[in-house]
C-alpha cells in the first residue's frame, strides 16, 4: 500500500471505470513533505492510465470461465478482467495473472493485450510503492506501444512513466514523458488524458518551485474539466489552485478556491472531503493571523473526521488547535487539544504527529507553570524527533534493500518466464520439425528486439536534439533582432542630424547658425565612423584574423600622451581630472594603437557620466612585467543587476539614473571591444560600481620590460584618439507671445532638440524635455498646443509619455507627433495605438515636420470652431464630443448646471469642482471650444434661459433669477447679445415673436 508519513494511502475502486472513485483527499491537507506528494501522484497514476474497464465480476466465476476459456483470445480477456478485479485490492495476486496474460499475449502475437498487461504490472508494483519494478514495466509498455504504433496507447504508457518519475523524484523525465503523453492525447482530442497530463505537469513544476507554470497547468486542466466533468471532479482542481495561492501568499485566491472545494463536497455529500477543505480553510485564515475563524474552521473538520474515525487527521486538526489556542494564550484548553492530539496520533501510529503534539504540550504547560509536566513533554519531543531521524535513516536502508530483493525477484520471475517461453517454443519447434529452427527464431527475435531498444532511444534523442536546436534557433533569432534593433537605432540619429541640416542647407531653408551645424554634423560623422570601426574590430576579433602589432616604446609616454587628449575635455566640461603615472620610462613592446583604444573608451565612458565639476582620476602602475591601470570616477554609478552584464555586446542599460548627461545611453560596443582587447593581450578587466558614488574599471596588461639595446626600431609619437568635443548650448530667450503656438519637445538627444528648437523658434513658443517624465511635468504645467516625442527614451519613452498625455483630462485634447528610428510597419501601429497622432520615421525632413505640424494645428483650429457652434446650437446638456474630451465637456456642463442659481458661481468654483487650476481649465477650453471660463459658464445660463422661457416658467425677470444673473438689466443685455433679440419676445417655439408668421 502507498503511505504518507506511515498512513496508508487507500484507493477505492468502482465498477464504473478505470481511475480511483474515491481518494482520502490527503493531497489537500498542506504538502509539507515533498516525497509524499510524489507517492500520491503516483497512486494518481492510475487516475486515467488504466486501459481496461473493471467488471462487476465475482471472481470464482471469472476464474470458471478462465478454466472453459478455449481460445488465447478469451483466456486472454478472462485474464485481465481478474487482474483487474484484484489490482487494488490484493495487488500481488493481480500480479500473477497480470504475469500469465503477458506470456500469453507474447507467444499468441496479441500486441494490444501485451501492452495493457505491461501496465496491469507497472500499476501493481505502483501502488506498493516499488517504484524501480514500476518503471521497469511502465518502459515496456512504452517501446510495445510506440512498437505497435498505437497512438492512444503510446499516449497512456508515457503518462504512466512520467508519472512513475515523479514518485522516483526524476522530476527532469517526468516533464519530458507527460509533455510526449500530451501531445499525443491532445492530437486525439482525448480530453480526459489532457486534463490528467496537466494537472501531472503543474505538480512537476510546483515541486521545482516554478510555482506559475505549475499555476498555468492546474488552470489549463480546471478550464477542461469545467468544459468536459465531470463536476465532482473539479474538487481536485480547486484544491490544487488553492494550494499554489497559498504557497505565493495569495491567501484570498486561496480561501476562495478552498470554499469552492467545499461547497462542491457538499453538493456531493462527500464529508471526508468536506472536513479536508475547512481545514485548509483553517490553515489559510491562520496564515492571515486570524485566529477565531481558524478555530471554527478546524473544529468543524474535527468533527467530520470524528465521526469517520480518522485519528492521522483528528491528531493533525488537534495540534493546530493546540498551536492557535497557544497564541491566543488559553493554554489549558491548548494542553487538551494536544493531549487529543497525542492521542489519535499514537492511535495512527504516526511519530511525526505525536512529536508536534508533545511540543504544543510542552508550551502549555509551560504557560501553565506546570514545569514538571512541560519537562516531560519536551522531552518526548526530543525521543520522538529522534526516533523519527533513525526511522527515516532505517526506511532509506530498508528501500535500498526492497530495491535489491526487488531486482533479484524480477531476475528470477524473468528467469522463469524464459524458461516456461522456452519450454513452450521448444514443443512449437518438436511440431514443425527440429531444434534448427528454434535457435534461428531465438536469434532472430533477440536481434530485432535489440533494433527496437536502439531505434527507440535513437527516437528520443532524435527529439530530445530537435527540441534544443529549436530553443537554439529561436535564441539566434532573437540575438540577431536585437542586434540590428540596437545598431539601426544608433545609425539613424546621428544620420537624421546629418541628412536634415543638408537638405536645407541645399534648399535653402536653413535658419541656424552654420558653424554650430557643422560642429554638430562633424560630430556625428566621427560617431557613425567610430561605431562603424568598433564593429569591424568586433568582426576581426571574432574570426581571429586581429592580432597584436607590437612595437618597442616608452609605455608610460604612452599613457601620458593617451590621458593628455582629455585634458581639453576636462576643462571644457569643468571636470577635475587627476592622472597619476610614473615618470620614469619603461619600455617595452606593446601595440600603441589597440591600447590607445582601451584606454580611450574607459576615459570617454569615466568623463560621459560624470557631472559638471565631478572628479576622473587616471592611475598607471608598472611592476613584475604587468601594467596596472585604473579609471575611476565619481559619477552616477551602475546598478548592482547590471555589473555581471557590462561587457555583453549591444547591452545598454535602461535606467535613467544611468544614462549620461545628455541621457545617451550608449551603442554597448565599446565595453565590449575593451574586453575583448584586453583578453587580446592576455590580460584581465573588472569593474566595481556604486550608484550614486561611481565607477572603477581596472586593467591588468601583462608586458616585458626592454633593455635600452632592444629599442631599435621604435615608432614615431603615439597618435592620440581625439575624444568627441563636447558642445554645451545655452537655451535661447523664449518668447512669450499669447498668439504663438507652444510647442513641447521631448527628446533625449540634445542635438536633435536644438535642429528641432532652431527650426520652430521663429513660429513657436518652443519648450524642452530630456525625457518622457519630465516632458509630462511641463506638459501638465503648460498645456502646449502640440507636442514632439521621441519613442525611445530613458525612464518614460515615447509611447507611455503618449498615453500618459491621451488619458489625462488636462491634456488628452494635444495632438502628439512621435519620431522613431524603429521603420517596422508593426512599430508604426504601436505607436498610434497609443493614441499619438502622426508618426515620422528617423531620419526625417524638417519641411516635413513642420507641415504635419501646421496640419494638426489646422485641424484642432476646425475642430475648435465646430464645437464652438455646437455650443451655440446645441443645448447644454445635448453636447456631444469624442472620448475624453466629450467627458470633459459633459462633466463642466453638469457642474455648471447643478449651480446654475448661483450668482456667486465663477470660475474660481468652477475649477476647483472640475479639480483643475484656473490656468489649465482656461488653456483646456480655450482649445476645445475657442471659449474662455467666463464665456462658456454665461452660454450655459444663457441656453438654459432660453429653455426656462420657452416653458413659460416665468417672465424675464424671475428666469434671469433663476440662472444666476442678479441683475435682469444685464440678463437682457446678456441675452440679446446672444440671441439677436431680447428675453421678452421669446414664444414657446424660442423664436421672437414678431418673426412668427400670422
Amino acid at each position: 500500500m502507498l503511505s504518507v508519513n506511515g498512513q496508508p494511502f487507500i484507493a477505492y475502486r468502482t465498477a464504473a471505470g478505470c481511475a480511483l472513485s474515491k481518494i482520502q483527499y490527503i493531497y489537500l491537507m498542506p504538502l509539507t513533505n515533498a516525497k509524499f506528494l510524489m507517492r500520491w501522484v503516483i497512486s494518481i497514476l492510475v487516475l486515467y492510465g488504466v486501459s481496461f474497464h473493471a467488471r462487476a465480476a465475482d471472481p470464482d466465476s471469472l476464474l470458471n470461465l478462465l478454466s472453459s476459456a478455449q481460445s488465447d483470445s478469451s483466456r486472454l480477456k478472462v485474464l485481465q478482467n481478474l487482474t483487474e478485479t484484484y489490482l487494488f485490492r490484493v495487488p500481488d495476486s493481480a500480479r500473477i495473472f497480470a504475469r500469465r496474460s503477458l506470456s500469453l499475449a507474447r507467444r499468441a502475437g496479441y500486441k494490444g493485450y501485451e501492452i495493457d498487461a505491461a501496465s496491469q504490472l507497472g500499476i501493481s508494483f505502483a501502488v506498493k510503492n516499488q517504484n524501480d519494478s514500476a518503471l521497469y514495466y511502465f518502459r515496456l509498455q512504452y517501446a510495445l506501444a510506440r512498437q505497435a504504433d498505437d497512438p492512444e496507447r503510446l499516449g497512456r504508457s508515457a503518462n504512466h512513466l512520467g508519472t512513475a518519475f515523479i514518485s522516483a523524484e526524476q522530476l527532469d523525465s517526468a516533464a519530458f514523458y507527460l509533455l510526449f503523453a500530451l501531445e499525443r492525447f491532445e492530437q486525439s482530442k482525448n480530453y480526459q488524458g489532457m486534463i490528467t497530463c496537466r494537472n501531472n505537469l503543474g505538480l512537476v513544476m510546483e515541486n521545482q518551485g516554478r510555482l506559475e507554470q505549475a499555476y498555468e497547468y492546474y488552470r489549463l486542466a480546471f478550464e477542461l474539466r469545467k468544459v468536459h466533468g465531470p463536476e465532482a471532479r473539479l474538487m481536485f482542481s480547486y484544491s490544487r489552485l488553492g494550494n499554489i495561492h497559498l504557497r505565493k501568499k495569495a491567501f484570498d485566491e486561496a480561501e476562495k478556491d478552498y470554499q469552492a472545494c467545499y461547497d462542491l463536497a457538499v453538493k456531493y455529500n462527500q464529508p471526508l472531503e468536506e472536513a479536508t477543505a475547512l481545514s485548509n480553510l483553517g490553515n489559510v485564515s491562520k496564515e492571515k493571523g486570524l485566529f477565531t475563524p481558524a478555530f471554527n474552521y478546524y473544529t468543524r473538520a474535527l468533527e467530520r473526521y470524528q465521526a469517520f474515525g480518522q485519528p492521522y487527521f483528528e491528531a493533525f486538526v488537534h495540534n493546530n488547535l493546540g498551536e492557535i489556542l497557544n497564541s491566543a494564550g488559553r493554554f489549558s484548553e491548548a494542553a487538551d487539544h494536544a493531549a487529543a492530539g497525542l492521542e489519535t496520533a499514537m492511535k495512527a501510529d504516526n511519530l511525526e504527529q505525536q512529536a508536534r503534539a508533545n511540543e504544543i504540550l510542552a508550551e502549555a504547560l509551560f504557560s501553565l507553570r506546570n514545569y514538571e509536566g512541560a519537562r516531560k513533554a519536551f522531552q518526548a519531543t526530543l525521543t520522538l524527533r529522534d526516533s523519527l531521524i533513525r526511522k527515516e535513516k532505517a526506511g532509506e536502508f530498508a528501500r535500498l534493500e526492497a530495491r535489491y530483493q526487488n531486482q533479484e525477484q524480477e531476475a528470477l520471475l524473468a528467469r522463469q518466464d524464459l524458461e516456461l517461453e522456452k519450454a513452450a517454443y521448444f514443443r512449437r519447434v518438436m511440431v514443425i520439425g527440429g531444434l534448427a529452427g528454434f535457435f534461428l527464431v531465438a536469434i532472430l527475435f533477440l536481434f530485432w528486439r535489440q533494433r527496437q531498444k536502439i531505434k527507440e532511444k535513437e527516437v528520443e534523442m532524435a527529439y530530445q536534439l530537435e527540441r534544443t536546436e529549436k530553443e537554439s534557433l529561436k535564441e539566434l533569432d532573437r540575438l540577431k533582432s536585437n542586434f540590428f534593433a540596437n545598431i539601426s537605432h544608433e545609425f539613424r540619429t546621428p544620420l537624421t542630424l546629418l541628412i536634415s541640416p543638408l537638405q536645407e542647407i541645399r534648399e535653402g531653408t536653413f535658419k541656424g547658425s552654420l558653424p554650430k551645424y557643422a560642429r554638430i554634423m562633424e560630430r556625428n560623422a566621427r560617431r557613425l565612423l567610430q561605431l562603424v570601426n568598433q564593429l569591424l574590430d568586433l568582426s576581426r576579433l571574432e574570426s581571429g584574423k586581429m592580432e597584436l602589432d607590437l612595437q618597442p616604446g616608452d609605455l608610460m609616454q604612452a599613457l601620458r600622451a593617451i590621458a593628455g587628449s582629455f585634458e581639453s575635455l576636462a576643462l571644457i566640461r569643468q571636470i577635475s581630472f587627476l592622472v597619476e603615472i610614473p615618470r620614469q620610462p619603461v619600455f617595452v613592446r606593446f601595440d600603441r594603437d589597440k591600447l590607445e583604444k582601451i584606454l580611450a573608451n574607459l576615459l570617454s565612458n569615466a568623463f560621459k557620466f560624470t557631472r559638471e565639476e565631478g572628479h576622473v582620476s587616471f592611475t598607471a602602475v608598472y611592476a613584475e612585467d604587468r601594467l596596472e591601470l585604473e579609471v575611476r570616477d565619481d559619477g552616477i554609478g551602475i546598478a548592482e543587476e547590471h555589473l555581471p552584464r557590462l561587457f555583453e555586446r549591444f547591452f545598454r542599460r535602461n535606467n535613467p539614473a544611468e544614462s549620461d548627461k545628455d541621457g545617451q545611453e550608449g551603442s554597448g560596443i565599446g565595453l565590449a571591444l575593451t574586453k575583448e582587447l584586453v583578453e587580446l593581450h592576455k590580460g584581465s578587466i573588472e569593474a566595481e560600481s556604486e550608484p550614486g558614488k561611481g565607477t572603477a574599471f581596472r586593467v591588468v596588461l601583462p608586458f616585458l620590460r626592454l633593455s635600452p639595446g632592444n629599442l631599435a626600431g621604435e615608432d614615431g609619437p603615439v597618435t592620440h584618439l581625439n575624444p568627441p568635443e563636447p558642445v554645451k548650448f545655452r537655451p535661447e530667450p523664449e518668447k512669450t507671445a499669447d498668439q504663438e503656438p507652444v510647442v513641447l519637445i521631448a527628446e533625449d538627444n540634445e542635438d536633435i532638440r536644438l535642429y528641432i528648437r532652431d527650426r520652430l523658434s521663429a513660429k513657436y513658443r518652443v519648450l524642452e524635455a530630456a525625457d518622457g517624465a519630465e516632458g509630462l511635468k511641463i506638459a501638465l504645467r503648460e498645456v502646449p498646443d502640440l507636442i514632439i516625442s521621441d519613442v525611445i527614451m530613458p525612464g518614460m519613452d515615447g509611447l507611455e509619455f503618449c498615453k500618459a498625455i491621451k488619458t489625462r483630462e488636462q491634456t488628452s485634447h494635444i495632438p502628439v507627433i512621435l519620431l522613431t528610428a524603429k521603420a517596422d510597419h508593426q512599430d508604426k501601429l504601436e505607436g498610434l495605438n497609443t493614441g499619438a497622432d502622426d508618426y515620422l520615421i528617423k531620419p526625417f525632413d524638417g519641411q516635413e515636420l513642420e507641415t504635419r505640424m501646421i496640419n494638426l494645428l489646422n485641424q484642432r483650429a476646425l475642430l475648435r470652431r465646430r464645437y464652438s457652434q455646437m455650443v451655440f446650437q446645441l443645448k447644454p446638456s445635448d453636447i456631444r464630443l469624442p472620448s475624453a474630451d466629450e467627458q470633459f465637456l459633459q462633466r463642466t456642463t453638469r457642474v455648471i448646471e447643478e449651480n446654475i442659481d448661483d450668482e456667486e458661481f465663477g470660475v474660481e468654483e468652477l475649477a476647483r469642482e472640475i479639480g483643475m487650476s484656473r490656468h489649465h481649465l482656461h488653456r483646456k477650453l480655450k482649445a476645445l471650444i475657442g471659449q474662455t471660463p467666463v464665456i462658456f459658464i454665461r452660454t450655459i445660463r444663457l441656453e438654459r434661459a432660453m429653455q426656462l422661457l420657452q416653458q413659460q416658467v416665468g417672465n424675464a425677470s424671475e428666469v434671469a433669477f433663476m440662472v444666476g444673473f442678479s441683475s435682469p438689466a444685464y440678463f437682457s443685455k446678456c441675452f440679446a447679445e446672444h440671441f439677436g433679440y431680447s428675453p421678452s419676445k421669446v414664444n414657446t417655439s424660442g423664436l421672437p415673436a414678431e418673426s412668427q408668421d400670422d
